[in-house]
């Protein structure tokens, strides 16, 4: 699946040029035609709630599933520099996870 920036990051302001109003319409228009799944590899984190390291990126969500048993934990997320990403350093990544 296409993974595209929240509405409230930089990026997708800057890729409007500033214009609240179009950005809003449009990740209302693309959340409609780009279901989340429950698990993704790289792209943008998919909760406002999950706890993001500074100056790192997703590298691995992990959604809670039916009968999965973590409990109060819903997700599971790891989270990389863009150096060592490049670089295939893993020594770094850092985890968070989000509760219920």
């Amino acid at each position: 699946m296409p993974s595209l920036p929240g509405w409230t990051t930089t990026e997708a302001n800057q890729a409007v040029g500033g214009d609240v109003i179009a950005l809003i319409s449009l990740d209302q228009a693309l959340s409609t035609l780009l279901p989340v799944p429950r698990h993704r590899l790289l792209g943008w984190c998919d909760s406002s709630d999950t706890p993001q390291p500074k100056e790192h990126r997703p590298l691995l969500q992990v959604e809670a599933g039916a009968g999965t048993a973590w409990g109060e934990i819903v997700n599971v997320s790891f989270w990389i520099r863009d150096e060592d990403l490049q670089a295939g350093d893993l020594r770094n990544v850092r985890r968070s996870y989000e509760g219920a």
